[in-house]
């Protein structure tokens, strides 16, 4: 993380400007540095286990964070990138904003109910906090445990955690009476500017180092190999740790000496722990070819298949080959192979992928919510790209045009927004927030000549929710001040109608378009419940007594006759006679009448109530006449 706007560059002039809470993709030859994630407040304490997920935790938002390449996280305020923020791992904060360093425990060395948990410094209560990670899916889920460590000793104060090689935990300890950096001045005497500990934590009669019994009785005398197979021998390691020094001893250290000795060993081995840290030292030596890639790419071990993935998504190009085992990839029966693939995809885009990928994400578990964000971003990433995204978008079916739209509202280009201007009055069963969404985007990113059509839609939609309209408006104007356009009549006459609704004044004539024949309506919550869920739909579950079959009514019955809201239709002129169908019930029908369910009219002026109705309580819809003529012509 970092707190202020630097901008750094690798030797291949990559550039990226450094804001607070970002996390980086670096080489350490220095050709380059690139954005990883966007997001949280001040990530630190970066952790790693053996199925390739890093984690980090953060002082202000969560103790510990899933990092997703290019996704965006929770900060102060900070706004999303339309695809939403990246799932939490977690809701609790063990008491505190101010975590440390996170560790997560790979070894056998602590007792199994510790091993695959994370370890959090948390400096404010001066504890060691523990979660057990779980998975549904490929998503993974933060279990609060009892606390590892509690210290009597106010001034501990645990920054940073790491997992040894030898199995031990170590912990960095500030050890300060201050605890963050502006609770008192810096010049504060109770500030300590000596002292600092490092702990070390062991298994009581642990601790001692083991060895791995080598796999053959090869002598060093005879054999040149020998260092290089006890590194190989060392990936087996039920410590993840020892297994990451030994890789990076293969790959920095040995280098081409050490590939033709893994390829050997990675033919006899059953150990799918050491054929991922194998594959991902032949990676590094740009040795791993595409024959071993549709071999492991397949192998019987979804960690191996899984790894594999992760490789393809770390090269800078593929064969066509590669690609093709992208796709089995995405299509894989592991939700985190499916995930590692997705994500891969998004590096290397095509049509292909962009099907299964959309396929894929309707069929994959709803609780799985890390693989369905992966998703996401991939085709977010691979859907910038013109070519493609008028190649998927096509023929879409409506679940896939509401993914899509959803999409568009990451991509943020042009052609993004004439997608979802075109499309967006097509879509059924939209909640009121994500029409605003949608609206609103369509208006900053689509061409001028949709202005007229989202401005009545608007209009129509939002009748009785000047704020929103307002802001809608404004989100235009800034748009076509980006842009350098001028603003247009439709918008300006929109604009002076809200202006006069505020200050009651009449519109004089200036209507909406008389080309609309639908009177436009909008849910509204009730103020009562805290459901935000629009209940209402089309019915034609329902007959009419005038002989109609199937009469299309507004209802609440399509989604649950348990939820609650008001639809509200925009202002109409009362004519000399006002007549509906209604039908429903409002409670049992052999108990007295509730009250709780009815149609009413309001004075657009006033909105004072002229007329009530409670339903028939007749599931065959009534017809309802009022004679109006006093009232004609009354908004």
């Amino acid at each position: 993380g970092f707190n202020n706007r630097s901008s750094v560059s690798g030797t291949d002039g990559h550039q990226v400007t450094m804001n607070s809470g970002n996390t980086f993709r670096v080489r350490t030859d220095g050709t380059r540095i690139e954005h990883f994630t966007d997001g949280q407040v001040n990530p630190f304490g970066m952790a790693i286990d053996p199925r390739g997920d890093l984690f980090t935790a953060d002082c202000h938002t969560k103790p510990i964070s899933l990092l997703m390449r290019g996704g965006v996280y929770e900060g102060f305020g900070k706004p999303h990138d339309g695809l939403g923020f990246v799932p939490h791992v977690m809701e609790h904060l063990h008491g505190s904003t101010a975590i440390g360093g996170i560790a997560i425990y790979h070894d056998d060395k602590f007792p199994s109910v510790y091993q695959g948990n994370a370890f959090g410094g948390n400096v404010m209560t001066s504890r060691i906090n523990r979660n057990s990670l779980l998975r549904v899916g490929s998503t993974v889920q933060a279990r609060e445990e009892s606390d590892f460590l509690i210290s009597g000793d106010p001034w501990f104060r645990p920054v940073e955690l790491q997992l040894g090689p030898e199995g031990a935990l170590y912990v960095a300890d500030f050890y300060n009476r201050i605890i963050c950096h502006y609770e008192v001045g810096l010049d504060h005497p109770g500030r300590d500017r000596q002292r600092g500990r490092i702990w070390r934590i062991v298994l009581k009669g642990g601790g001692q180092r083991r060895d791995v019994a080598a796999n053959s009785s090869t002598d060093e005398s005879i054999d040149s190999n020998y260092p290089v197979l006890k590194a190989i021998q060392r990936l087996s390691s039920a410590n993840l740790t020892e297994r990451s020094l030994a890789t990076d001893q293969l790959a920095d250290q040995f280098g081409a000496s050490a590939i033709q000795p893994i390829r050997a060993e990675l033919l006899r081995s059953k150990d799918p722990v050491a054929k991922t840290h194998m594959l991902w030292v032949l990676h590094r030596l740009r040795a791993l070819n595409d024959d071993e890639i549709q071999l492991y790419s397949s192998d019987a071990n979804a960690l191996v298949r899984s790894h594999v993935f992760q490789m393809i998504g770390a090269s800078e190009s593929i064969s066509e080959s590669t690609r093709e085992c992208l796709v089995s990839g995405v299509c894989d029966d592991d939700p985190m192979v499916m995930r590692s693939a997705a994500m891969a995809s998004a590096v290397h885009p095509s049509s292909q992928l962009i099907e299964h990928l959309i396929d894929q994400f309707h069929q994959s578990p709803t609780e799985d919510v890390h693989l369905k964000h992966a998703i996401k971003i991939s085709l977010r990433d691979q859907l910038k790209n013109p070519k493609l995204f008028f190649q998927a978008t096509e023929s879409l079916d409506q679940p896939e045009l509401k993914l899509v739209i959803d999409l568009c509202l990451g991509i943020k280009t042009d052609f993004a927004g004439e997608f979802v201007a075109a499309h967006v009055t097509s879509l059924e069963g939209l909640g009121r927030e994500k029409l605003s969404s949608y609206l609103m985007f369509a208006a900053r990113y689509a061409s001028l000549q949709h202005l007229e059509s989202i401005a009545d839609m608007a209009q129509l939609r939002f009748s009785e929710d000047l704020p929103f309209q307002e802001k809608l408006v404004r989100a235009i104007r800034e748009g076509l001040g980006q842009r350098g356009s001028a603003t247009p009549e439709v918008v300006n006459r929109w604009a002076g109608r809200i202006a006069r609704r505020y200050l009651g004044i009449k519109d004089g004539g200036d209507r909406l378009p008389e080309r609309r024949q639908v009177i436009g309506w909008s849910f509204l919550p009730d103020p009562k419940t805290n459901q935000d869920d629009n209940p209402w739909g089309l019915s034609t579950k329902r007959n009419s007594a005038d002989g109609q079959k199937a009469s299309q009514l507004h209802s609440s019955f399509p989604t649950g006759e348990s939820k609650t809201g008001v639809y509200r239709s925009e202002s109409f002129e009362l004519p000399k006679q006002f007549s509906f169908f209604l039908a429903g019930h409002d409670g049992f029908p052999e108990q007295p009448i509730q009250y709780r369910n009815f149609v009413r009219v309001r004075d657009v002026d006033t909105l004072s109530i002229l007329k009530r109705w409670s339903p028939p309580r007749n599931d065959t819809a009534q017809p309802v006449i009022w004679e109006t003529e006093d009232l004609a012509g009354r908004e």
